[in-house]
């Protein structure tokens, strides 16, 4: 199993957070199902292994070579067929606009496939892809196609940089009538384009980034006070804490926590043939 996250150039890092790639030549994932929890970030999911499968109560997506995966605030499940050999390209949560210029609510809570959305050109650059053997070489490959993507266009809405930048860095010390203060921006005006460059609302945004900061520290194991994590991520109490969690995953973090121990322990049974 390689797993391995890559930087971007700096032409592309304040638009691009890393390039993810995976390869699980050993099957250690097929047919096994997984989570893809809301994070924030939108995300390009380039296949170049077996098929796989997206789904949510309410759509299934079987895959072409790659998708655009919009704003979400439930769980998207998905399933591999085969080997996993995917590159992920995580987006900030303003990036994407910058390559594609279409309003981003349009993909929210779906995946969409990218031929649809970047045509002949990201056809082309998915194939070169497909074709190229080395690691290294992929991410240059892809670093590259984005870096021309980029080039000849003017930034645009740097006022939503801003405002993303601020909630997710001082998302305890900041509401969003102090950013707008900051910005010289109505409420109104920031939450329409932040629909349409980001896919939510700055509110919406704010909530996600705060779960997904608690989420990585359990997910991480690095969580060891729920009391604490619920006060150092900003949350009311106990109450909001857990509610916010199960609506973004469907479980409570103590239910999360448990499932957790339950998936490490039966990998570990798997490997040592217990």
């Amino acid at each position: 199993m390689f797993c391995q996250e890559y930087i971007p150039s700096q032409q592309l890092s304040s638009y691009i957070k890393s390039f993810i790639l995976i390869e699980d030549e050993e099957g250690a994932f097929r047919n096994q199902p997984m989570n893809i929890y809301p994070s924030g970030h939108l995300e390009m999911i380039i296949s170049f292994g077996d098929r796989v499968i997206f789904s949510t109560d309410n759509y299934q997506l079987k895959s072409a070579s790659g998708y655009l995966g919009g704003q979400i605030l439930e769980p998207v499940y998905y399933r591999c067929l085969g080997n996993l050999r995917i590159l992920s390209v995580i987006f900030r949560p303003y990036g994407i606009y910058r390559f594609l210029d279409i309003p981003q609510v349009e993909f929210n809570g779906r995946r969409i496939d990218l031929d649809l959305v970047m045509g002949r050109p990201g056809k082309d650059f998915i194939a070169r892809l497909c074709d190229e053997p080395s690691r290294e070489k992929k991410i240059s490959l892809a670093d590259s196609f984005f870096c021309n993507l980029l080039s000849g266009k003017a930034m645009k809405a740097l006022h939503i940089a801003r405002a993303s930048f601020f909630l997710n860095n001082f998302r305890n010390d900041v509401n969003i009538s102090s950013i707008c203060t900051t910005l010289n921006v109505s409420i109104k005006t920031l939450e329409r384009d932040f629909r349409r460059i980001v896919g939510i609302t700055p509110k919406e945004l704010s909530r996600v980034l705060r779960f997904n900061e608690a989420f990585n520290r359990i997910n991480s194991g690095k969580c060891h006070d729920l009391q604490d994590l619920i006060f150092e991520c900003g949350y009311y109490d106990q109450a909001h804490f857990i509610n916010e969690f199960r609506l973004f995953t469907s479980l409570t973090p103590t239910a999360f926590i448990n499932k957790q121990k339950e998936t490490v322990e039966r990998s570990f049974r798997e490997v040592v043939k217990i």
